[in-house]
């Protein structure tokens, strides 16, 4: 069903593209390149809408209608995913800390790691390890 809705849908929106191309542009629009309305818009009257207007907004309301059909089939078929719905597992799913966070003994703790890397051995000798190298030229 979904599917059938979908292809429904592109065929629509595709022929919405279509109509739009096909529609003779309406320079008063914009207002020129101003991008406002002029005063000489403003008093003439609207044209009679054509057969290209009254399709296009035929297909708008059929791409909406889609749209809103294909939002239902997909709630319809999700179920219940909401948080509130799932049964409560009195913490059975959820890892414990032991599990999964390994904290080093006393008898460990000479062979661990340190936290962070030792960088200033790495240097060059000329470096000074407190501060940014800076280059001078």
């Amino acid at each position: 069903m979904v599917n059938v809705v979908l292809a429904i849908h592109l065929m629509i929106a595709l022929a919405i593209i279509g109509l739009v191309l096909l529609q003779k542009t309406d320079s008063s629009a914009m207002g020129g390149m101003g991008g406002g309305v002029s005063m000489n818009n403003l008093t003439r009257p609207r044209s009679r809408p054509n057969p290209l207007t009254r399709a296009t907004t035929f297909m708008g309301i059929a791409f909406f209608a889609t749209s809103l059909g294909l939002a239902v089939i997909a709630k319809n078929q999700a179920g219940s995913t909401s948080i509130l719905d799932l049964p409560s597992s009195e913490g059975a799913a959820v890892p414990s800390v032991s599990e999964s966070v390994q904290v080093p003994t006393e008898s460990s703790s000479e062979s661990a790691a340190p936290l962070a890397p030792n960088l200033a051995p790495n240097l060059a000798p000329d470096v000074d390890p407190s501060g940014p190298a800076v280059p001078t030229e």
